[in-house]
């Protein structure tokens, strides 16, 4: 497999455990300052992430900033490979 897969899944992992550590943060520092668990805190998370990909869909856009094409091809020479091997 080309090293940008594996790049890519790195990036993708990396870039998860950094939200979930700030929501681990943001939560400890609440409980910190108030000594109440606020769970709270996970629904506004969600309605974000919900928000986000409302409008990533509704203006085309990709996170990366990409067209997708790129990934297209990726995805067909992995297929290829398969049918072949």
């Amino acid at each position: 497999m080309p090293a940008e897969i594996y790049l890519n899944v790195a990036v993708s992992g990396l870039l998860t455990g950094l939200v979930y550590g700030l929501m681990a943060l943001g939560l400890s520092v609440i409980f910190g300052v108030v000594r109440v668990v606020n769970f709270a805190h996970g629904e506004m998370m969600t309605i974000a992430m919900y928000l986000a990909i409302v409008l990533f869909s509704a203006y085309r856009a990709r996170p990366a900033g990409d067209d997708g094409a790129d990934r297209r091809r990726a995805v067909r020479a992995r297929l290829r490979a398969c049918s072949a091997g």
